[in-house]
């Protein structure tokens, strides 16, 4: 009588453990779907997009339809991958902002490069038992222009406030910087606007998308009218000079003019180090430049190099030093500088 009792919790136990296996079971199995061979018998081709993929597992079958539903919005996956990446760097740097509604959006990510169609959401997958999965990859139609017609405005706004400066803050390695950024979020807009398109939405030139080609020209204008002047300590024939500004003029920036923006100050030294033990004569040297904003007196981009020679005398030890300052300075200074340039952000809080 216990028993009997017992039965139906027991009964409903196992089928409560039934059910969690049910859900648990991601893939389908049984008859073939109608859906595998035109997704548009589930999904309804006036409120969906869908593709199908298929491969031996789930996540090579997902990550195929989401191949097709992102070629269908026009979106070369290899050769957009960098832009998109950098826009998302970006983005999680705060750089650029998205309203929360937007980051708070599913987005479907199978690899680095197809992390772009936020909204995307795959179906129940099937197995045909013969060792291919099948699987869905869709966007609700309105969704997608809902999400993207609102990033589209977000990244008009962050372009808008970028390019607004005075003439004197225009041309500073911050009015470049902002330019250049200013045209990655252009490029991303424009992808973005191709999504709501053929999602059903207007048409890109309806967003007066700033173009990108033309804030990028803009920004080489800036970084073409900026100067730096080089002031240098220790340099009898301007060879230590010479090498920076080699580094400069390869940025496209000019190192003569009136009223510079910036001046580098470099000092050089030679000194003997005495080793007792040693019959040989070493010298260590040293530059020291520091690269100053003229208009705030404050250090941008400090750099420091020392290096040791050893000569017989120390007329041998300058030249060689002079020769070794040069090498040190070619090699090192232009990645220490373009690596200076990619860390600049825009200062106010919002960008």
């Amino acid at each position: 009588m216990n028993l009997l009792k017992r039965i139906p919790g027991i009964l409903v136990l196992f089928l409560f453990a039934k059910i969690l296996c049910a859900c648990a079971q991601t893939t389908r199995v049984g008859p073939e779907p109608s859906w595998v061979y035109d997704p548009y018998t589930v999904y309804a081709r006036d409120r969906y997009i869908a593709f199908v993929g298929e491969a031996p597992n789930r996540a090579e079958a997902e990550k195929k339809a989401l191949v097709k539903l992102t070629a269908f919005f026009g979106q070369s996956i290899q050769s957009e991958s960098s832009t998109i990446t950098q826009y998302y760097e970006g983005v999680s740097k705060g750089s650029f902002t998205l309203s929360d509604n937007i980051m708070r959006r599913d987005t479907i990510i199978t690899t680095p490069y197809l992390d772009t169609l936020i909204g995307a959401e795959f179906g129940v997958p099937w197995n045909n038992g013969h060792g291919v999965v099948y699987t869905t990859a869709y966007m609700d139609r309105k969704s997608a222009i809902d999400t993207y017609s609102e990033m589209i405005r977000a990244n008009l706004r962050n372009i808008k406030i970028l390019t607004a400066m005075s003439e004197e803050e225009k041309y500073t390695f911050d009015g470049y910087v902002r330019y250049r950024r200013a045209a990655l979020i252009s490029g991303a807009t424009v992808k973005y606007a191709g999504v709501v398109l053929q999602a059903g939405g207007p048409s890109p030139s309806s967003w007066n998308i700033p173009v990108e080609e033309s804030l990028n020209l803009e920004a080489l204008d800036i970084i073409n009218n900026i100067t730096v002047k080089i002031m240098t300590e220790g340099d009898r024939s301007n060879r230590i000079r010479d090498a920076f500004a080699g580094t400069f003029s390869n940025a496209g920036l000019r190192t003569q003019g009136n009223n510079p923006a910036y001046t580098l100050n470099v000092t050089l030294s030679l000194d003997e180090d005495v080793f007792p033990t040693s019959h040989h004569k070493f010298y260590r040297f040293t530059i020291s430049a520091g690269l100053i904003n003229n208009s705030s007196n404050s250090m941008l981009l400090p750099f420091n190099y020392t290096y040791r020679v050893s000569r017989s005398s120390y007329e041998e030890a300058e030249a060689l030093a002079i020769t070794m300052m040069e090498r040190g300075i070619n090699e090192r200074y232009p990645g220490v500088f373009r690596e200076y340039l990619a860390a600049l952000l825009p200062q106010k809080k919002e960008f």
